[in-house]
């Protein structure tokens, strides 16, 4: 089982989870397979593949209809990526960088 940075890294998880947060402006937020199919033009393996990945790693929650299931980002896991980027973006704020000759160097 992947883990959640192993998901995010991949660039075709990362393309479904944006069509999915884009489906909630002004959507309902949740799109299913054949409409993640049509909006990213990847076959509909690679997308059942790749939400697998993204469901056991709790990116995306699958509700089921009928004989549809829907799909929708479920937001709390990327608390993990955050908490561990925030050290990095605090660096930019904790020294002030001065461009000499095109390069950054700490002042």
């Amino acid at each position: 089982m992947a883990d959640i940075f192993e998901a995010v890294a991949d660039p075709t998880r990362r393309k479904l989870l944006e069509s999915l947060l884009n489906s909630n402006v002004g959507g309902s937020g949740e799109l299913t397979v054949s409409q993640l199919v049509e909006i990213t033009g990847l076959g509909q393996p690679t997308v059942s593949k790749h939400l697998k990945t993204l469901r056991e790693v709790g990116l995306v929650a699958a509700r089921e209809e009928g004989q549809k299931r829907f799909y929708s980002v479920t937001p709390a896991p990327l608390e993990e990526i955050e908490d561990w980027l925030i050290d990095f973006l605090s660096l930019a704020f904790d020294t002030e960088c001065v461009l000499v000759d095109g390069l950054a160097h700490a002042h």
